[in-house]
């Protein structure tokens, strides 16, 4: 075993970014199949932010489970990483934006973010911990390029080098 190689900085960073990537994959698969699982939860929580109307409410309901699913199967596999990453971010800025009206408007309760599994008090820990996760997928969608260990995307671009060097 190469120990220069072990304790290289990128070699290193690349491991946190698997690691990251694993643990928001995760938690987005388990809050995508818990509200999949209990769709009429789900829409209570999202009817208790007093946001949208009753047609995107039924919308949101049925689509957003999926998408958070695809994308953090996505994510684990390091495919469309950037794509992923993207839009878990746009969902949890999207959460924030609730979460931060909720609050302004002086409404409590469950944010329904992981459904049966547990939810989050409506709150500023549940903001700054969306926050986090925000900021965590924004490092991955501009740094994400370079460290794509153990990815579907560094296969991909790894046979498209070997195509090109045979041309």
């Amino acid at each position: 075993m190469n120990l220069n190689k072990v304790f290289d900085r990128t070699f290193l960073l690349s491991y946190v970014f698997l690691l990251v990537r694993l643990f928001i994959g995760v938690l987005f698969i388990i809050a995508g199949l818990a509200k999949l699982d209990q769709p009429a939860f789900f829409a209570h929580s999202i009817e208790q932010f007093d946001i949208v109307s009753r047609p995107v409410l039924i919308v949101m309901t049925y689509t957003l489970p999926w998408l958070e699913l695809i994308c953090g199967v996505l994510l684990i596999l390091g495919l469309f990483l950037r794509a992923s990453a993207m839009l878990i971010g746009l969902m949890l800025l999207t959460f924030i934006i609730a979460l931060l009206s909720a609050m302004a408007r002086g409404i409590a309760g469950e944010c329904g973010c992981l459904g049966f599994f547990g939810s989050g008090r409506i709150g500023w820990p549940l903001t700054l911990q969306d926050t986090a996760l925000l900021i965590t997928c924004a490092v991955i969608y501009i740094f994400g390029d370079r460290h794509k260990l153990i990815s579907i995307d560094s296969l991909i671009a790894a046979i498209k080098g070997k195509i090109q060097s045979h041309r």
